[in-house]
């Protein structure tokens, strides 16, 4: 049930009006897939575990001559540590009691990086490289914003057009994976490849234009938001003062002030503010 419920919150309630309720073990989402709707649940999930397959409901639809789901989605066993989640074994929890430790962002990648149908394996070390996948890609999301508002003015050149237009393959790569029984780990692994190649073509030697990081972010953010993927944001911006010492930075640098400027960088780190240097100008982001 725990899987079932965490399904929903990051498969159905993503980017789309729906809702959720649980009845005896299953989980049901109206409208939540696609937009189908008409008061009729968009889709059902639950444990292979349980007794009745289909939620009992396949007979009802025959008797009844109507659908009652779009999409039946039954879900592998959770294991804690390799062993199979159970009250009698005394590893049983709740995704509120997960949450409280880890996050619910992070379960949300770490259940997204697996096959719905797939036994789970539920431990922390794999909790924190779901966290450390998560932080990856957010990284690329804010490199990208920087080089929307910092990158070269200008159309992209035609390689940059060429490059953008290669990216395809992995938007391919991505659709085919959820045509493939909503194989979410191979769709994110197609997105980490893309994320790959985007932070080769757009970085601060490869002096990118605006426009490509534009497209770049256009096409990351399209794949991305079909998951739901709970991208870190910043959680706040600089302190007046750090602000303060970030610009007395630039004009120490204006000014060829070496010195000056290592000393504030060393001051902004030592406030957990890590300076990165740019030929598109300076970068931060907190350690």
């Amino acid at each position: 049930m725990i899987l079932a419920l965490a399904l929903c919150l990051s498969l159905v309630g993503c980017g789309s009006e729906s809702r959720s309720v649980t009845l005896e073990g299953f989980t049901y989402s109206e409208g939540g897939f696609g937009g189908f709707g008409g008061g009729m649940p968009g889709g059902m999930g639950g444990g292979f575990d349980g007794d009745r397959p289909n939620g009992g409901f396949d007979g009802d639809e025959a008797a009844n001559g109507c659908k009652f789901v779009n999409y039946w989605m039954h879900n592998g066993f959770i294991n804690v540590d390799n062993r199979k989640m159970s009250k009698s074994l005394g590893n049983f929890f709740t995704v509120r009691e997960a949450a409280e430790v880890y996050g619910y962002d992070c379960i949300r990648m770490f259940i997204l990086m697996s096959h719905y149908r797939s036994p789970l394996n539920y431990s922390g070390e794999i909790l924190m490289q779901a966290k450390a996948a998560l932080e990856r890609l957010s990284t690329a999301k804010d490199n990208l914003e920087f080089f929307c508002q910092n990158g070269a003015n200008g159309e992209m050149t035609a390689a940059e057009a060429e490059t953008l237009a290669s990216f395809g393959v992995y938007r391919q790569k991505f659709c085919d994976a959820m045509d493939d029984d909503f194989n979410t780990a191979d769709a994110i692994s197609a997105i980490f490849e893309l994320v790959r190649e985007i932070n080769s073509a757009v970085s601060p030697n490869a002096h990118p234009t605006k426009a490509l990081a534009e497209g770049c972010r256009a096409l990351y953010l399209e794949l991305s938001d079909v998951l739901g993927i709970p991208f870190t944001e910043k959680k706040d911006e600089l302190t007046p003062e750090q602000e303060a010492l970030f610009n007395a930075r630039k004009d120490a640098r204006k000014a060829k002030n070496w010195a000056e400027s290592d000393r504030i960088r060393d001051e902004l780190k030592a406030q957990g503010i890590l300076v990165e240097d740019t030929p598109q100008g300076m970068k931060w982001k907190r350690i």
